[in-house]
């Protein structure tokens, strides 16, 4: 008995005995020139096949024993072992040698699922779509160029081999791009998503619905975007505008019909609001059954006409694609802002031909030379002159261009409500965001500009104090890439379509060339210091507010943030009444660190919280949420706990509806009507779904409490009990 040695198969016993066989015939002594020429070349070519075949078959043996599938793994593989990797007359089959690998592993799959076999990739023969076998790349191709192109997604850290590669085709060496062949016939939800791609799209938002199920089985093949599921479509609305937001390029929200759409149309418009750069996919009842008030139909594109900047509805599958492409455009083209994508569930399934859509660039103005040349010389005549930054500053990239612009010219800075990070706040020159929640400073100085140049920005209701703001004598300079948002309440003096990082440039150059007289200069700075002193003061918190015993205090919860919290992570705020306190006490020196919504739409700070994480997951994020808030959208925290994106969440719970309570106090019945909340353990909702929930009753547990939460390696909830 061979100690250890595992007893051998027939089909060992039959390889060794074919390369026994195979190396004796080819040990064979040569013949002699004499027997060469009277037998011809015939037998010496016999020999050299015969010997060429025995050395395959026992070759194909040892491939098929070495490379048995491993069914635990669901490792099923065309022409690795098993029935589908039987000889047939030495070589394999067609249809098994050119099979492509199975998918291992989806970007919407939690990690360790196991991913199931789809059509177009069979086990073996007659499994698949027919056609499918001219679409597949060659074996050869994978295997010589290790083409297994790996994407690594935030908080999942697995490697996913790509299995569409005509995909990725300009990933592919260039002498092998012309051996794949693409696939030209694909359905109408392949074509949307095609668009999507182009558009620059890697995150979806969804509740799944039986009207768009061709997209996201599209989707299902398309690894570069990532699908996430969420537990509202109000949630997956707000996601996309935050995501959309942060990065600059459009995220998508998908929901079914007009019950998903209705529930999305909070996120939608804020999305408009924001200028966030949105595609909603909005699924519609059968070309067949459309205008019968047929389940849940409603004429969806002319329900948020209104609401989104465009709206269509394709009539065809051949046009599926195409209108796809354009409101992918809209969506970032000068404003940025959400479009709705009317999706008829029947023309997602129907073949069309595949069409190739190049990148999405959006046009970026230059500023007319005129402009910036009558600019400066208001400049020169000025006594109080303001900047002021807005969202389009943030979108464009603009926040250094416009640091040097305020360097040069040695003007005071102040950015619009919900905005601070459009501008350093440490800079010496800033001077704070406007806004309610502003001290009283802010906005004696914005009214007192006799020159206000604003940038990126069309001046909003809050951020102009119900518009009052820029007052009748001010002289307007309004500079913004759309040409409908320029003006306001005083018509602007000069209005100027352009890029905002564009127009900063080029007044900072005009400035440089012919700058301001020093003694104009002279007096700007120092006013600017006296009022920079001002604002820092009042904008300073205490380590204690006015919060009774037994409360913690808002105050003190801002006092150990501003201590706490690197520079670089990212903030979102809900809305309410808590907001005051982040939005008056804290700083925010780098740009893209900061989301809160502004049209103050309830529950925003938990899903945009996910959202940061999912596009910068390096970074730290803190979402601040009302007890009202959160309980709105606090059930994404199981989103957040499957989709393994950690952040913090503070809750600030007063036990009521603090904005119109207060609201309602200003009138003077002092009734409490409709304000008043029950007590929730928001500690305890939060363990239920996944995450740490942790609770603080005393100032001096922040820190504690804050420190624990941040190292967690998953969502964590800090419950702080406040005074109403």
């Amino acid at each position: 008995m061979d100690g250890g040695r595992p007893p051998r198969s027939q089909d060992e016993d039959r390889s060794d005995r074919l390369l026994s066989a195979a190396r004796q015939r080819a040990a064979l002594p040569r013949a002699g020139a004499t027997r060469r020429r009277a037998r011809g070349r015939g037998r010496r070519a016999r020999r050299w096949a015969a010997r060429r075949r025995l050395l395959r078959e026992a070759d194909g043996l040892r491939r098929r024993r070495a490379h048995k599938p491993d069914r635990a793994r669901g490792d099923l593989r065309p022409g690795r072992g098993g029935p589908a990797g039987r000889l047939v007359r030495g070589r394999r089959r067609a249809r098994e040698r050119h099979a492509v690998r199975p998918l291992r592993e989806h970007l919407h799959q939690r990690p360790r699922d196991r991913a199931p076999f789809r059509a177009g990739h069979p086990r073996g023969r007659g499994e698949g779509e027919p056609g499918d076998l001219r679409h597949r790349v060659p074996r050869a191709v994978r295997r010589r160029e290790r083409i297994e192109l790996r994407l690594a997604r935030a908080g999942q850290g697995r490697t996913r081999v790509l299995h569409r590669v005509e995909d990725r085709l300009h990933e592919l060496p260039g002498a092998h791009r012309a051996r794949v062949t693409c696939r030209r016939s694909i359905t109408g939800g392949r074509a949307v998503v095609d668009a999507l791609v182009a558009a620059g799209v890697d995150h979806a938002f969804t509740v799944p619905g039986e009207s768009f199920l061709g997209v996201l089985d599209a989707l299902a093949d398309e690894p570069r975007i990532r699908v996430v599921a969420t537990r509202h479509e109000g949630g997956a609305a707000f996601m996309a505008a935050a995501y959309a937001r942060l990065v600059g390029r459009p995220a998508v929200c998908m929901g079914t019909r007009m019950v998903g759409a209705a529930n999305m149309s909070i996120g939608i418009h804020t999305a408009r609001q924001d200028s966030a750069p949105l595609i909603a996919l909005v699924g519609q009842v059968t070309t067949e059954f459309r205008h019968r008030e047929a389940f849940q139909e409603v004429d969806i594109a002319q329900a948020f006409g209104p609401v989104a900047k465009w709206t269509v509805e394709p009539p065809s599958a051949s046009r599926l694609g195409e209108l796809a492409y354009r409101a992918a455009r809209e969506a970032v083209v000068g404003r940025p802002g959400p479009v709705v994508l009317v999706l008829r569930e029947d023309l997602l399934d129907e073949e069309v031909e595949r069409a190739e859509f190049a990148r999405i660039v959006p046009p970026r103005p230059a500023p007319d030379p005129e402009a910036v040349a009558r600019t400066l010389e208001l400049l020169r005549g000025a006594e109080r002159p303001l900047l002021l930054f807005g969202g389009g500053v943030l979108a464009a990239g603009a926040t250094a261009a416009c640091v040097r612009l305020a360097e040069t010219l040695g003007l005071p800075a102040m950015t619009i409500l919900r905005r601070p990070d459009a501008f350093p706040n440490d800079h010496p020159q800033y001077l704070g965001m406007t806004g309610g929640w502003a001290p009283t400073c802010v906005r004696e100085r914005l009214l007192a500009a006799d020159v206000l140049i604003t940038i990126g920005t069309r001046l909003n209701e809050f951020a102009t104090y119900h518009y009052a703001a820029p007052a009748a004598e001010t002289r307007l300079v309004h500079v913004d890439v759309d040409p409908s948002s320029l003006g306001g309440r005083v018509q602007a003096e000069i209005a100027c379509v352009s890029d905002p990082r564009f127009f900063a440039e080029a007044l900072t150059a005009a400035a440089s060339a012919a700058p301001i007289a020093p003694d104009r200069r002279a007096r700007w700075a120092e006013r600017t210091r006296v009022e920079r002193e001002h604002w820092d003061r009042e904008t300073t918190p205490a380590r204690r507010g006015s919060a009774r015993d037994g409360f913690v205090d808002q105050q003190a919860v801002v006092w150990h943030l501003r201590r706490l919290l690197p520079a670089d992570a990212i903030v979102t705020s809900d809305a309410g009444n808590f907001g005051g306190w982040p939005h008056r006490y804290l700083r925010w020196t780098l740009p893209r660190t900061f989301l809160a919504p502004t049209n103050g739409a309830m529950g925003y700070g938990i899903p945009a919280a996910i959202a940061a994480k999912l596009a910068l997951p390096e970074r730290e994020v803190v979402c601040l949420v009302g007890d009202g808030g959160f309980l709105m959208t606090g059930t994404e925290l199981e989103t957040a706990v499957r989709e393994r994106t950690p952040f913090v969440a503070i809750v600030l719970d007063n036990e009521q509806y603090g904005t119109i309570r207060m609201d309602q106090e200003k009138t003077g019945t002092h009734r409490r009507i409709a304000t008043a909340l029950g007590p929730v353990d928001i500690a305890a909702f939060a363990r239920s779904l996944g995450a740490m929930g942790l609770n603080v009753e005393r100032d001096d547990d922040i820190p504690v409490a804050f420190e624990e939460a941040r190292r967690a390696d998953r969502p964590a909830v800090i419950h702080v009990k406040i005074d109403p």
